[in-house]
């Protein structure tokens, strides 16, 4: 199967979960349209014991969860938003406590429709400006500073792909926690630049 077919299926399959959502809608009414097919994710990491005979020494492994949303429950974002929020704030009391072998340590969560296109974000993020920056958790809906103007999209993606050339390079010469850190900074890059796409024109940025 050539890349135009695989690429003709996906966009069908997505196509056939939108009507199926569409029908459900009817039929039931029970769905909002504007939650059929979003998907949460909590990204983060993982504690892991080093060694089984030096209890104490951990390591950590990026990690995301899916979040469970009930199904015909008439559910619209902000509603979710609120469900997504109440575990993000569960697993962010419990990486609070001391550490230990598979607690898991929240960082962000992302929504994203059936084409994995990100409709919003929750981070935690600095505002203000040079010598007044304050940290906060939030949204990038409510930031308008989150979004990229049309006119820098290009060189963004640039940078996407030079982040992940760079990470690329870092993992021959074995520096894995450099490579997984620029790999991470690509991924944020390249979901804002997507966030963006969704906000200024509710279409996917490819």
């Amino acid at each position: 199967m050539n890349t135009t077919d695989s690429k003709f299926l996906e966009e069908l399959k997505a196509d056939l979960i939108q009507a199926c959502a569409s029908i459900l809608d009817d039929m039931f009414g029970t769905t909002y349209a504007e939650t059929a097919g979003v998907q949460v994710v909590i990204n983060g990491s993982e504690s892991r014991e080093m060694y089984d005979d030096q209890p104490g020494m951990f390591f950590h492994v990026d990690q995301q969860l899916g979040i469970n949303i009930p199904r015909y429950s008439g559910m619209s974002i902000s509603q979710l938003k609120e469900l997504a929020l109440a575990e993000f704030r569960e697993y962010l009391a419990s990486a609070e406590m001391p550490e230990y072998g598979g607690r898991f340590s929240p960082s962000r969560i992302r929504l994203e429709n059936y084409r994995g296109e990100v409709l919003d974000l929750y981070e935690y993020r600095a505002q203000g400006s040079l010598g007044s920056w304050t940290w906060s958790w939030g949204w990038a809906s409510e930031r308008n500073d989150y979004i990229i103007p049309h006119e820098q999209f290009k060189a963004v993606e640039a940078e996407v792909n030079r982040l992940h050339c760079e990470a690329r390079e870092e993992s021959r010469w074995d520096n894995f926690e450099s490579s997984k850190q620029l790999h991470n900074q690509a991924q944020q890059l390249a979901e804002r630049l997507s966030f963006s796409h969704r906000h200024l024109y509710g279409i996917s940025a490819d």
